[in-house]
C-alpha cells in the first residue's frame, strides 16, 4: 500500500474554498425535510426543491466544461463562490416555492464551475500514481462544509431558528472567495480533448461509468440524504434517545448525515490510498456489494443505536467508490468528467424525487434502502466491465 503523504497546501486551499460553499446547500437537506409545512410547502415540492439543483446541473456542468476551455477557470469559480454565499442568505429570508426553486437552480449552476474547477486542478497536478490519494485529500477537505452545514445547522436550528441559522451560513460562505484566491486554478483555459492518463493506460468503459456515476448519486446523493430525516421520525417520532441523551429528531438527523462527511473528511485519504493499491476495478466492485449489505442492514434493523454501523459503513463505501470512480474518469480529460458529474446528478436529482413519491405512494419507510439495493446489486455486477485494466 502506498504511503499516506501530507495534502500538498494548494489541495487544501481549493477543498477549503469548496467546502465553505456548501454551508447553505447541505443546511438545507438537513432542515427543509422538518420544516417544510411552516413555509407552505408539500412534500412533493420538498423533492423539487432538494433536487432542482443538480438537475439544473444535467446542462449547467457541459456549460462549465465549455466555459472554461475559453475563459479563465479561475475567474469563473470565484464569480461562482461569491454568488454562492449570496444565495445562502437568501435562503434564510425566501417563504415561497416558486423563489426557492430558483435560487436552487442558480446554486446548481454555481456549483458546476466550483466542482469542476476544482477537481480538475487536483487530477492534473503532479504524482498521478497517487491520484487516489489526491482526491482522497480535496474531498476530504471539501466535505467540512457538509458536516458543518448538516451537523451544526441542525443544532443552530434547535437553538435560534431557520432563518438565523443560514444569514450565520451566509456570512461564513464568503470565506470561499478569498480562499478560492489562494488556490492554484488556473487563470487560463483547458483544452477540452486534454487527457491526464499515463503513456499506455487504457480507457475506460465511459457507459459503464456513467452507470457507476448514475447510481451513486440516486443512492448516496439522493435517496439516503433526502429521506432519512423522514424515515427516523417516523420510526421515533419528534424526539429519541441517543447514547443516554434525550435530542431531537432534527439532531439525530443532522448528526447521521453528518457522519458521511465526518467518513469522508478523516477517511478519504485512507480509501484513497487503499484505491491506489488494490487498482478501481476491484475497489469499485467491492464497495458497491459492500454497500448494497449495508442497505440491507438498514432496512432490517429498529434500534436507533442499531443504526450506526450500517450508517457508517454505507458511507464508507460511498466515500471509496467516489474515490475511484472520479480517479478513473478525471485521467480521460475535462469532457469525459462532466459527461460523468452529469450522470451522476442525474441520480442525485433523480433521487430525492424518487424517494418522496415512493413515500407517498407506498409509505414504507424502508422503500428507499430497498430502491438502494437494487441499484447497488446492480451496480456490482456492472462495474467489472467499466474498468478495463
Amino acid at each position: 500500500m502506498p504511503p499516506i503523504k501530507l495534502p500538498p497546501l494548494p489541495i487544501i486551499w481549493i477543498g477549503l474554498a469548496t467546502a465553505f460553499s456548501l454551508l447553505g446547500d447541505q443546511a438545507l437537506y438537513a432542515l427543509l425535510p422538518l420544516y417544510f409545512e411552516e413555509l407552505g410547502l408539500i412534500p412533493f415540492q420538498v423533492g423539487i426543491i432538494l433536487s432542482a439543483n443538480r438537475w439544473i446541473r444535467l446542462v449547467t456542468n457541459q456549460l462549465a466544461e465549455n466555459s472554461t476551455s475559453r475563459f479563465s477557470p479561475k475567474a469563473l469559480s470565484l464569480c461562482a463562490l461569491f454568488v454562492g454565499s449570496l444565495l445562502t442568505a437568501y435562503y434564510a429570508f425566501s417563504h415561497s416555492f416558486t423563489l426557492l426553486l430558483l435560487a436552487r437552480l442558480m446554486w446548481g449552476l454555481c456549483f458546476s464551475f466550483i466542482r469542476h474547477a476544482g477537481t480538475m486542478t487536483v487530477v492534473s497536478m503532479k504524482d498521478g500514481h497517487l491520484l487516489g490519494q489526491k482526491i482522497g485529500y480535496y474531498e476530504g477537505f471539501s466535505r467540512m462544509g457538509s458536516i458543518t452545514g448538516l451537523l451544526f445547522g441542525a443544532i443552530l436550528f434547535d437553538w435560534i431558528g431557520f432563518s438565523s441559522t443560514f444569514l450565520i451560513f451566509a456570512v461564513l460562505s464568503l470565506l470561499a472567495v478569498p480562499l478560492g484566491m489562494m488556490s492554484p486554478i488556473p487563470k487560463t483555459p483547458w483544452k477540452q480533448s486534454h487527457r491526464w492518463a499515463a503513456p499506455g493506460e487504457k480507457a475506460i468503459h465511459l457507459w459503464g461509468m456513467l452507470f457507476c456515476g448514475f447510481t451513486i448519486g440516486i443512492v448516496g446523493q439522493g435517496l439516503l440524504i433526502s429521506t432519512l430525516g423522514f424515515v427516523l421520525e417516523s420510526r421515533y417520532g419528534s424526539s429519541a434517545t441517543l447514547f443516554g441523551f434525550v435530542l431531537g429528531i432534527s439532531t439525530i438527523n443532522g448528526i447521521m448525515l453528518a457522519s458521511r462527511w465526518v467518513m469522508q473528511s478523516i477517511g478519504a485519504p485512507f480509501l484513497g490510498a487503499l484505491v491506489d493499491h488494490i487498482g478501481l476495478r476491484k475497489s469499485a466492485s467491492f464497495f458497491f456489494l459492500s454497500g448494497a449489505l449495508a442497505l440491507a442492514w438498514l432496512s432490517y434493523v429498529t434500534e436507533l443505536t442499531s443504526l450506526f454501523p450500517g450508517i457508517l459503513i454505507f458511507f464508507a463505501c460511498g466515500t471509496t467508490l467516489q474515490i475511484a470512480l472520479i480517479s478513473g474518469i478525471g485521467k480521460q480529460g475535462p469532457k469525459n468528467y462532466a459527461k460523468f458529474v452529469t450522470a451522476s446528478d442525474i441520480g442525485s436529482a433523480a433521487g430525492p424525487v424518487l424517494g418522496w413519491t415512493l413515500l407517498e405512494f407506498i409509505g414504507n419507510p424502508n422503500i428507499a434502502f430497498i430502491a438502494g439495493i437494487c441499484f447497488y446489486a446492480i451496480a456490482a455486477l456492472v462495474s467489472p466491465f467499466t474498468f478495463k485494466k
